[in-house]
């Protein structure tokens, strides 16, 4: 069995719905890199902005396949010590980490919406979910930025 051609839309979208659903429970607005315009007032205002590479495909044995998408989601938020939360930036990194940790269901959307199976988190010695803070990006703007990290894997049949 050849990997089929909507692979690639399936994990992605399947990802994008998981992490959007995290953002909108938590009141946290997201952007796709790829699918959502930017503007520059959007990208001054407090966000998280998902950027998925992959999937990365790997052929086991026949009809048995490894399928690997990294995972990184960029925080963005803007200093307003007197009316925000000092920690929101890491508090947001806190969610995101928690929701990393959980299996993410990949479905055939557009075609049926049938379960393939679930990426996890690859579990490894070098293989983490890793929080970036990089602290105040500019102090004209005093906007802070961090990330959370991952790399995600499922081996599957594909769902046949």
């Amino acid at each position: 069995m050849a990997v089929p051609s909507d692979l690639v839309r399936w994990v992605n979208i399947s990802l994008i719905k998981y992490f959007a659903s995290v953002a909108d429970t938590n009141s946290i607005t997201l952007y796709v890199e790829g699918v959502d315009e930017r503007s520059e007032m959007t990208m001054n205002a407090n966000h998280a902005e998902l950027r998925i590479q992959g999937p990365f495909i790997r052929n086991l044995s026949h009809n048995l396949w490894k399928v690997t998408c990294d995972v990184n989601i960029m925080l963005t938020v803007r200093m307003q010590m007197a009316s925000q939360n000092a920690y929101l930036i890491k508090d947001w990194g806190g969610i995101f980490v928690e929701a990393m940790e959980s299996a993410i269901s990949v479905y055939k959307y557009g075609d049926g919406d049938a379960l393939i199976d679930c990426l996890r988190v690859k579990l490894g010695r070098s293989d983490h979910i890793d929080f970036f803070d990089f602290g105040i990006v500019n102090n004209d703007t005093r906007i802070r930025q961090a990330e959370v990290d991952a790399t995600f894997e499922m081996t599957t049949t594909l769902g046949e």
